[in-house]
């Protein structure tokens, strides 16, 4: 049930596309050391630096942002690459559509803290080359993301507390679902503050192990879900059948054992055959009303509602008809209502 969402958004509330901006005019004689080597003027040991340029200052600022940017997700990919390296090497397994995801969705990291710290000009006759050197301050830039990481660890490790009170139910799965979005969020958080002020990195481990962990606690979670299914008026296990693939479908155990359910799935149906004055065909009523219950709790935790009719020239391929249609709406209707319950939409 474990999906992945799209992508992540780093945003960075300080604001920081500002600093001291140093611009001066002049030929290739007067560049300053930092176009050429910036770690010589700002150390590698407190910033990452990228330098940019363009036929204006407004190029060359955003050619260095870009760059720096660049810099850092490329730097985040193969940290990601490696973790992953580390983790199947010691297991024995590949898992390359996570690592494929994990890696696709650094390309759409927004990253913080970047700020221009110096531009320089030189002249080409009338026109003007433009150089422009974009910082980040590895000690403030990294103690923003210890503070988003560590702030979403709090909250993810309260998640799981809060599941595990409840454990076997569709609301504790949900609340290790909303646990695994925040973890997959707070996992990027960690591999820019890996690339950007190490140091600071290695203080959060966070206990659950990573989005993936929780993720399979999610899974576990649900598999040991089981719903006893109790259908008045069945007509030989047909409408039974159809609600437990459903159930399978979305990867929910369904229980022989009434006493040992989590849940229990009550299905009243009706199939009433009845006449219309002046018509040849035969008619039948079809009506269905389900209605999922936390047997810890007695609560409803889910419904469901379909009728309607059906007609044929006989009653009982009327009464067929009626069968088919709500098997029908079973397997489209309630699967689609049953997933968005599931998945926290409804």
């Amino acid at each position: 049930m474990f999906k992945m969402k799209t992508f992540v958004k780093i945003l960075f509330v300080f604001g920081l596309i500002s600093a001291v901006l140093v611009s001066c005019a002049g030929d290739s004689s007067d560049a300053p050391d930092w176009i050429l080597s910036p770690s010589s003027v700002f150390p590698d040991s407190e910033y990452v630096s990228a330098v940019g340029m363009g036929v204006s200052r407004q190029d060359a600022e955003r050619d260095a942002t870009a760059a720096l940017t660049r810099e850092i997700r490329q730097r985040v990919q193969a940290e990601i690459i490696a973790e992953q390296n580390v983790a199947n090497n010691g297991d024995g397994w590949i898992e390359t559509n996570n690592l494929t995801s994990s890696v696709d969705t650094t390309s759409d990291v927004e990253i913080s803290g970047i700020t221009i710290q110096e531009v320089f000009s030189v002249k080409h006759g009338k026109d003007l080359d433009w150089y422009a050197l974009a910082l980040i301050d590895r000690q403030q830039t990294g103690s923003y993301y210890k503070t988003k990481a560590q702030n979403n660890i709090d909250v993810i490790n309260a998640k799981i507390a809060e599941a595990k009170k409840n454990p076997n139910t569709f609301s504790s799965a949900e609340i290790l679902h909303q646990a695994v979005v925040l973890a997959e969020e707070t996992d990027m958080y960690l591999d820019i503050l890996s690339v950007v002020n190490n140091k600071m990195r290695s203080l959060i481990r966070p206990e659950y192990g990573n989005a993936q962990a929780i993720a399979e606690l999610e899974r576990k979670m649900r598999a040991a879900v089981n719903v006893y299914i109790d259908v008045n008026e069945d007509v030989n296990g047909r409408l039974q059948a159809a609600f437990k693939s459903v159930l399978k479908k979305y990867s929910v155990t369904t229980s022989l054992d009434k006493d040992t359910a989590s849940y229990i799935l009550a299905v009243n149906v009706s199939f009433t055959p009845f006449e219309m004055p002046d018509v040849t065909n035969k008619y039948a009523r079809y009506t269905l009303d389900a209605a999922m219950v936390e047997k810890a709790t007695g609560d409803t935790v889910f419904t469901f509602a379909e009728n309607g009719r059906e007609a044929h020239l006989t009653e009982s391929e009327a009464i067929q008809r009626a069968l088919r249609t709500t098997e029908q709406a079973i397997n489209q209707k309630f699967s689609a209502q049953f997933g968005a319950f599931i998945s926290g939409e409804d």
